[in-house]
């Protein structure tokens, strides 16, 4: 597999992520749909091979320009009961925070 090589301003080479460590990432990630997510995580495990070329320019880019889609930072929170005490008491809760599986996935 090819990796990602970009050309920095002191002319240094550096390589960046790779489709060999995506692929590897995936095999390992949990791909769960969440309410933030606007494709289907169906669709990115059926489609995953073809996606791994523009996943790693996007990922790469996404190191070389030190910005984060604003997409990406979008998340639904939802308060979890605890299990404890009374449900009414906002103490007896804790926060969990629904990010987009692409999101995860750069994680």
């Amino acid at each position: 597999m090819n990796s990602i090589r970009v050309e920095c301003q002191n002319y240094e080479i550096l390589d960046l992520v790779t489709e060999l460590e995506l692929s590897q990432a995936a095999l390992k990630m949990k791909w769960n749909s969440t309410p933030t997510d606007s494709i289907p995580v169906y669709f990115y495990q059926k489609s995953f091979p073809a996606l791994i070329f523009p996943l790693s320019i996007l990922f790469s880019t996404i190191f070389i320009t030190g910005q984060f889609l604003s997409r990406f930072k979008s998340a639904q929170v939802v308060p979890l009961f605890k299990g404890k005490g009374s449900p009414t008491d906002t103490n007896n809760h804790r926060d969990i925070v629904m990010l987009p599986s692409l999101s995860k996935f750069f994680e």
